[in-house]
C-alpha cells in the first residue's frame, strides 16, 4: 500500500538536495584516486556555513 502525501507536506529543499549530492560526490573519487581531504574539508566548510 502506498503512502499518499499529506496535505501541506513541504517539498524537498532543492538547494539542500544539491548540497547533499555534492557532498556525497566529494567522497567518491574517480577509480584509483584518493579522496583529497583538504579540498573536501574546504567544500564542507562552505556547505556548513550556508546551512547555518
Amino acid at each position: 500500500m502506498s503512502n499518499p502525501k499529506l496535505l501541506n507536506e513541504p517539498e524537498d529543499n532543492s538547494e539542500l538536495l544539491r548540497m547533499f549530492n555534492e557532498d556525497q560526490s566529494d567522497r567518491q573519487p574517480p577509480a584509483g584516486q584518493a579522496i583529497d581531504w583538504f579540498i573536501v574539508g574546504s567544500r564542507d566548510a562552505v556547505r556548513l556555513a550556508r546551512v547555518k
